[in-house]
């Protein structure tokens, strides 16, 4: 190891002994019990909360940050970027200010520098506990993941097997909304601003006995701040649910979503003539769940279709490229927790995946062969936790993940922690064993290169995560958190040439220290801070700065008046150079600031609420960029209104 990285070690556990020693010595009197169940990854955040809270432990052990729906108003997020892009540790990567398009890097996420691989193709994605992913290239569906569909994004911040299994070097768990109690409610949200954007959503649900439903419909547009840098994002979302029986539920959600992006290009060179990124695609979850004394869990269909149109222009060839990639994805997934007591559980499940599609390249109007490939994973999964102790609580949790891959053989995935708690304070430490297998985008590269059966010999990528970490609630308006984490790639896939090529050529070592600070002073404000320490070798691994810093501020002045502030430091970095394919180029750090204001019209006892709203984006009109060469706007103005009927 590095001076370096034990430098950062030596400074993580001087910071975690630091809390502990202060929790312990801390009057008991202010120290709140709080015991965390066995495998209940239900945790209680404070809806108000600004921006995020600080990590959370979930059931394997694994630390997360949970962005609610407030949180979500909160930042005007109009997609999963835009919502997730203050979760300490996250880096997000774009070039549009709506539409952006979830494959390659103009669309995607980085966890604490993992992603950079085959960008985002490591990080799973799940929307109510399926995968959202295309079939073909393996990238996640950021580009179709409406965010005014979703109740809360949990971040899981490390490779997380048992649960997420493959690509689960880190995770974005997301939840749709649904209705909870009886009743009905209405909203309706209309914004618009700088460069035409345009963003509106229709929401409303309806519950009343064993029956619910909730629907949501939404569009948004933005002319671009660069020419030719416009995008639109359409989503029709629909739910029923019936209660078949007591503590059973059936429920059934429909997805429907079109976007489209165009590439603006490199700043400094002429517009390219035709660049776009278009899809659509449906997405169906037929779920059966229950909810027992003793028994909780769901059996899972889904099916997932959809189209992705990449136009480009190939200026050495002078004429057009467009590539049509149809794909088609369906599963089970079933799992079931027993809880013997409030002191046992044990978790059992199945998954089982089949994904891929046809991919047709266009050159010059002229079609070639259309590829395909259709990969298999069957996966059975236990997890078992327990807890011992009574003033002083020790949970340990482990668990298994075996994947049987057709074509890639079988692999096990591993996973065990253990949790100390102690009042208000929780240290725990956990390791666990990730793995990503090569996609169907590698048989069919391969294929179009002319190499044949190749890709088989690929081997799937695996990293070792080891992280540790200490969560204080200090008394009811301070809580601390402080997180170290280590991660060992080996097997990384990388794209060579000549000839082109994959190959498990890469190794990767990520060494950080996470910590952050929420506090509520008064009943008036909320704020929190944190500061995100990583250490990357090789040094020039792309979207893994090494320092990032992050807060946010929620003050109600007046009765009727919210107001939200938040800001974020992004370190210098390296990232893939557009201009050269293969190379890396070093980018300059940047701060951004922004801003919301929210106006209640009505008061609180009215079953309508109508809010007026405006917000500003990068206040302080910073020059900075996500992707070299694709600079992203100056001051940007949204206002607005929201209307909510109950």
């Amino acid at each position: 190891m590095s001076t370096s990285p034990r430098i950062a070690l030596i400074f993580c556990w001087a910071a975690l002994a630091a809390i502990t020693g202060w929790a312990v010595e801390s009057p008991a009197g202010r120290e709140p019990d709080a015991p965390v169940p066995p495998l209940r990854t239900e945790i209680e955040v404070r809806a108000d909360a600004p921006i995020v809270e600080g990590n959370h432990i979930a059931a394997d052990g694994i630390t997360f940050s949970r962005v609610t729906r407030t949180q979500l108003d909160d930042l005007m997020a109009h997609d999963v970027l835009t919502g997730v892009r203050r979760v300490p540790g996250i880096l997000i990567s774009r070039y549009n200010l709506v539409g952006s398009y979830g494959g390659g890097e103009g669309g995607t996420l980085f966890i604490r520098g993992l992603g950079s691989g085959r960008p985002g193709a490591e990080i799973q994605f799940l929307v109510d506990g399926v995968p959202r992913a295309s079939g073909v290239w393996a990238h996640p569906l950021m580009d179709v993941l409406a965010v005014d569909t979703m109740a809360q994004i949990d971040v899981v911040k490390g490779a997380s097997p048992v649960l997420y299994g493959n690509s689960s070097f880190g995770a974005v768990d997301i939840r749709t909304r649904r209705m909870l109690q009886d009743g009905h409610e209405l909203e309706l949200s209309a914004a618009g601003g700088s460069y035409g954007t345009l963003l509106t959503a229709l929401n409303g649900g309806y519950r009343q006995g064993r029956f619910d439903t909730y629907v949501s419909l939404g569009y948004k547009h933005s002319d671009g701040h660069r020419p030719r840098a416009d995008g639109e994002l359409q989503h029709y979302f629909g739910r029923l649910g019936y209660a078949v029986a007591p503590g059973w539920r059936l429920d059934l959600a429909v997805t429907h979503t079109n976007n489209y992006a165009r590439d603006p290009g490199i700043a400094d060179l002429p517009p390219p003539p035709r660049a776009q990124f278009n899809t659509d695609d449906w997405l169906t979850v037929v779920t059966l769940e229950n909810t027992l004394t003793q028994w909780d869990g769901y059996c899972r269909f889904y099916s997932d279709n959809g189209m992705i149109n990449w136009q480009q222009w190939n200026t050495g060839r002078q004429q057009s490229e467009d590539s049509d990639t149809d794909y088609h994805n369906w599963g089970f997934r079933a799992r079931q927790t027993w809880r013997g007591s409030d002191r046992v559980a044990l978790t059992a499940g199945f998954d089982w995946d089949d994904y891929g599609g046809d991919f047709t390249s266009v050159i010059g109007g002229v079609a070639g062969p259309t590829r395909g490939e259709r990969f298999r994973n069957a996966a059975p999964y236990a997890l078992a936790s327990a807890e011992f102790g009574d003033s002083t609580k020790i949970a340990p949790v482990a668990g298994l993940r075996v994947n049987v891959s057709d074509p890639f053989g079988t692999f096990l995935a591993p996973q065990a922690g253990v949790s100390l708690i102690r009042g208000g304070t929780t240290a725990h430490v956990s390791l666990s064993r990730g793995f990503n297998l090569p996609g169907v985008y590698a048989a069919v590269s391969y294929d179009q290169w002319g190499r044949g059966d190749a890709w088989r010999e690929l081997e799937p990528e695996r990293v070792v995560h080891l992280e540790a970490g200490v969560s204080r609630v200090v008394n009811t308006w301070l809580r601390l958190d402080a997180t170290c984490f280590h991660d060992r790639g080996r097997d990384a896939l990388r794209f060579t040439a000549p000839p082109p090529q994959y190959e498990n050529i890469a190794e990767y070592e990520l060494n950080g220290l996470e910590t952050s600070v929420t506090v509520w002073p008064a009943e008036a404000h909320h704020l929190f801070a944190a500061y995100t320490f990583l250490d990357a070798q090789p040094h020039d691994t792309p979207y893994a700065p090494r320092h990032t810093f992050v807060a946010g501020w929620n003050w109600k002045p007046l009765r009727r008046l919210d107001v939200a502030v938040d800001a974020q430091y992004i370190g210098r970095r390296f990232a893939a150079n557009p201009r050269y394919p293969g190379a890396r180029v070093a980018m300059d750090g940047f701060t951004l600031v922004n801003a919301r204001l929210d106006l209640h019209v009505t008061p609180e006892s009215w079953r309508e609420r109508i809010t007026l709203f405006g917000a500003v984006e990068n206040l302080t009109d910073t020059d900075y960029d996500y992707r070299p060469g694709y600079p992203m706007p100056g001051v940007t103005f949204l206002g607005g209104l929201r209307v909510m009927i109950h």
